[in-house]
């Protein structure tokens, strides 16, 4: 399977952006739902009915568009694009959870996983089973 580019998500944004709201459900956890707050770390986790979009890219346009709220530009969906194993997906989840002294709702198997960005103060992954797609945003403003 090929991960859809940076190339085709620029293509694709105003277009996506023109579909009107989308339906999700959506959790946040801010640096007050860690362990250690002066960390300033902040969880937003969006997930998607996959009938609702009409593939991952759609999903990604629009889960960002959501949680960006109306300062969303396509620069801002620029990242690394990766496929990768249910294991690194797993490790890099825990690991970006362990902290929090209140636990995200919702847990999922999901069968596709994806890197979306991954810098030091900034980790999008993404995953996908055959009902939803998910969207697990880890930040800093440390």
């Amino acid at each position: 399977m090929n991960m859809f580019t940076y190339e085709d998500v620029k293509r694709a944004f105003d277009d996506t952006l023109k579909m009107g709201p989308s339906k999700f459900v959506f959790e946040e956890r801010n640096y007050l739902d860690f362990q250690n707050p002066s960390f300033e770390e902040n969880i937003e986790a969006v997930v998607g009915e996959k009938p609702l979009f009409s593939n991952l890219m759609v999903f990604w346009i629009k889960a960002m568009a959501m949680m960006l709220k109306d300062d969303c530009q396509v620069a801002y969906l620029k990242g690394d694009y990766k496929i990768i194993d249910q294991t690194t997906f797993d490790n890099l989840i825990t690991d970006y959870k362990r902290s929090l002294t209140k636990p995200l709702k919702h847990s999922y198997n999901f069968t596709k996983h994806y890197v979306m960005r991954n810098e030091w103060n900034d980790i999008i992954l993404m995953a996908e089973n055959d009902q939803v797609y998910y969207l697990f945003n880890w930040w800093t403003s440390a």
